[in-house]
């Protein structure tokens, strides 16, 4: 999967366990996971979805119910 090695590089720059559920990585389609750099250590991790509003809402499994 093209999103484990920037999931994994972002797990070991926040000194978090690489071990990891697939299904909670936050990673989505044109997402941007930033590093920044002071001297030789990571000082930050940023996460952005620039196009978050192009990518279409999940649909509710609930049918809606009139009156209910």
């Amino acid at each position: 999967m093209h999103e484990l090695p920037i999931w994994i590089s972002r797990l070991a720059a926040e000194g978090r366990s690489l071990v990891h559920d697939p299904r909670k990585r936050q990673c989505r389609l044109a997402s941007v996971t930033s590093f920044t750099w002071i001297d030789d250590r990571i000082a930050a991790v940023d996460y952005a979805e620039p196009a978050a509003d192009l990518v279409p809402a999940k649909k509710s499994k609930v049918l809606f119910r009139p009156g209910s």
